[in-house]
């Protein structure tokens, strides 16, 4: 494991600490990147040090037991739709192709709720994002979904700002219908190509996905072909 990941995910007392991914296998056996815009549960070094922090990061079970503590101290509910989504597209994954999954943020930088990104000091915003862009070249998936309208859309950003080669599949703006294209885009990072999926946001998930079943169809394909 290379712990470089976890340098500078400390930003100071008063800021939560970035969270570059969570997983429940070994990174570098897990094929699939599942990618939101960022992590909205922020945990700070009021709450744990730096190494409980990154010990929480490395044991996935533990990080949702405090990740649901966390909510609940909050007077939140313990598990929120979008966790629900991410679970239950997770679990089918894992269970279907025996391939982990990694889940990260374009943003690594989390907040309560997504609007507060806008109030974020642009230079923690740029540090969050460089370190997505380090645990994407680290761990080099076969395939990124990319979940919401946000998510995408920061990830095409992204991509622009690094001058890396990718190839667009469809000129759709819609989610919706971006959705039904597989692959959307293939992104050239060193010498590998990335299939790019993209989705509705995962809140809308639920726990069995009846409405996502296009999305299932198009991760089984890309599995099966180009994994």
């Amino acid at each position: 494991m290379n712990n470089n990941i976890f340098n500078d995910i400390y930003l100071g007392e008063k800021y939560p600490y970035l969270r570059p991914y969570i997983s429940k296998r070994n990174p570098y056996d897990s094929k699939v990147f599942l990618v939101g815009i960022n992590p909205a549960t922020p945990i700070t070094p009021i709450q744990l040090n730096i190494d409980e922090y990154i010990g929480l990061l490395k044991n996935y079970e533990k990080f949702m037991e405090f990740y649901s503590k966390s909510r609940g101290s909050q007077n939140k509910i313990k598990i929120s739709r979008t966790r629900i989504g991410i679970n239950s597209l997770v679990n089918w994954i894992e269970q279907e192709f025996n391939t982990g999954v990694i889940e990260t943020d374009i943003f690594t930088y989390p907040t309560k709720n997504v609007k507060e990104l806008n109030n974020i000091d642009k230079n923690i915003l740029n540090k969050s994002v460089e370190k997505f862009w380090e645990v994407l070249l680290e761990f080099q998936p076969d395939i990124v979904i990319l979940y919401g309208s946000l998510a995408l859309n920061e990830f095409k950003k992204l991509v622009i700002s690094k001058n890396k080669e990718i190839k667009y599949y469809s000129e759709e703006d819609k989610i919706e219908y971006i959705e039904e294209k597989c692959p959307y885009a293939k992104l050239n990072i060193g010498t590998k190509d990335v299939n790019i999926i993209a989705c509705r946001h995962l809140m809308y998930y639920g726990n069995n996905g009846n409405s996502f079943k296009k999305l299932r169809e198009n991760i089984k394909m890309i599995i099966e072909e180009h994994v």
